[in-house]
């Protein structure tokens, strides 16, 4: 039950047809956190284990960042409001993906459910194109020179295009396991999906696509070949972002690079908790357009170390599971075990390593994309990470030697934050003078 409720969730949530069928954002919002609510009830009535992970330590510590900075900057309201917030955007979502797909099937179901949505929203936004007043059949409006929107945050060309970016790894993951005919269906579905980046127009898309393409490609072919391969196709790199928004024609390039300076202005006057979650445009006529640099504004240093370190976690469990896998499926095949559990056992990590690579390549494209977007709250983060959890919880659920301990880490990231906050800076002071 808590598994259909949470692809109920889902769908509410990315597709939105209570939206366009129903109008009103205030209703839309109410059917959302209502399932949500139904999902969660489910499953804490639900007698399978509850796992609560380091990564949803950080996301409760930065819970607590979030109600100090409301308060140490004057509003004790915002206490409640802005991490009520923070619990049903990140903490509960990440939560029940994490633990609720306890099975590669339901991993696969939510990937068709994440696909089906963005072709739907292609779709869409083709209407958009076509339509002579600019309209879709779900409402929305192209902007700036018909680039497409959806509803909700991905009304935004930008959200849009990156949300599409994250399905990319999940169409090669079922290509790869389909048969020749529907590898030939997935192709079809791959290409439209690219077609709907296009369509969104989106730098922050384009440059996360070809950054997991590249560290695709290393995968392949090696590191050595892709540098000589990179140094070959940047006349076709050139040619690729000339067809997107041009960075001289961009008007809010300038702006963007202001508003980055303005967000360490704020770090540097409220040093450690920040002026406070959605105070940032308070202080600053632009938002972030950095989804770094709004945590840092916004919630400080504190902030910042706390929601970095859910970043960096993530990938230290996704980095070590693919060890871990490799590392087993080696040792099973030296092994002289020739036995049924045996060869399951190979099959069933097999099929999670390309899982766990797919998630990867997913959240590459988030971390790449949210560069230039302020998307530190998204539910797409915290529901994409959850997802990419799950696979390394079904591991250790199966086999508990494929556990990770992640105390040794934990200080050298915060250490790789405190430096990535001081290069930021570096950066923004180097662009400030081009």
């Amino acid at each position: 039950m808590t598994f259909l409720l949470l692809c109920v969730y889902l769908l509410l949530t990315l597709l939105r047809p209570q939206d366009f069928l129903f109008g009103g954002e205030y209703f839309d919002l109410q059917v959302i956190l209502i399932t949500l609510v139904f999902t969660l009830t489910s499953f804490v009535f639900d007698k399978k284990q509850k796992i609560i992970s380091a990564p949803i330590i950080t996301l409760l510590i930065m819970t607590v960042v979030i109600m100090i900075s409301s308060a140490v900057n004057g509003w004790i309201g915002g206490m409640f409001t802005y991490s009520y917030k923070f619990i049903s955007v990140a903490i509960i979502p990440f939560l029940l993906f994490s633990n609720t797909l306890n099975s590669i099937t339901k991993h696969k179901i939510i990937m068709f459910i994440c696909i089906t949505c963005a072709l739907i929203m292609i779709h869409q936004g083709y209407s958009q194109i076509n339509a002579e007043d600019g309209y879709g059949w779900a409402g929305t409006k192209w902007v700036e020179n018909k680039r497409i929107t959806y509803l909700g945050t991905l009304n935004d060309p930008n959200d849009l295009g990156l949300f599409f970016v994250m399905t990319l790894p999940m169409i090669i993951y079922l290509y790869t396991i389909s048969s020749l005919f529907k590898k030939i269906f997935w192709v079809a579905i791959l290409f439209t999906v690219f077609y709907g980046i296009y369509l969104t127009n989106s730098r922050g898309a384009l440059l996360s696509t070809l950054s997991i393409g590249y560290l695709f490609g290393i995968q392949i072919i090696g590191l050595r070949k892709m540098l000589i391969f990179g140094i070959i196709a940047l006349p076709i790199l050139k040619f690729l972002m000339s067809n997107f928004r041009k960075i001289e024609q961009d008007e809010s390039a300038n702006g963007r690079i202001d508003s980055w300076y303005e967000g360490f202005q704020m770090l540097k006057e409220h040093p450690f908790f920040g002026v406070g979650m959605e105070s940032y445009t308070e202080y600053n006529e632009l938002t972030a357009h950095n989804s770094y640099i709004l945590v840092l504004g916004e919630l400080g240093v504190f902030g910042f170390v706390t929601w970095s370190l859910f970043l960096m976690l993530l990938f230290v469990y996704l980095i070590n599971t693919i060890k871990n896998i490799k590392s087993t499926l080696d040792s099973t095949l030296d092994s002289t075990d020739s036995t049924d559990d045996g060869s399951e056992l190979r099959l069933y990590i097999t099929n999670e390593l390309s899982i766990v690579y797919c998630s990867f390549y997913s959240m590459i494209a988030f971390v790449t994309g949210s560069f230039f977007l302020s998307r530190s709250y998204s539910f797409t983060l915290y529901i994409f990470s959850g997802i990419a959890f799950s696979s390394y919880l079904r591991l250790v659920e199966r086999n508990p030697s494929f556990n990770i301990t992640t105390n040794n880490y934990i200080f050298k990231l915060i250490g790789f934050s405190l430096l990535f906050i001081i290069l930021l800076n570096l950066v923004i002071k180097i662009l400030l003078k081009i």
